[in-house]
């Protein structure tokens, strides 16, 4: 009885190997690199900071400062 059962056992425990993943499986998953190509980058404010140092002046600061209010306003 104990041979039956062992051999029960072995014959459960036989399992095929896991099968390797196949190319179309590994083609649709992209990999990191082009995951952050594909996606738009979000401007932070250090872009924005730049920009405005070229835009704004000590000549032109109040039209600068009476336009960004004017905007805020509306």
């Amino acid at each position: 009885m104990w041979l039956l059962g062992g051999g029960l056992v072995l014959l459960g425990c036989d399992k095929a190997a896991e099968p390797a993943p196949s190319a179309t499986s590994t083609a649709a998953a992209p990999t990191e690199p082009a995951r952050a190509a594909a996606e738009p980058e979000v401007p932070t404010s250090a872009d924005f900071e730049d920009e405005a140092e070229k835009q704004i002046t000590a000549q032109n600061l109040e039209d600068e400062l009476d336009k960004l209010e004017k905007e805020i306003s509306e």
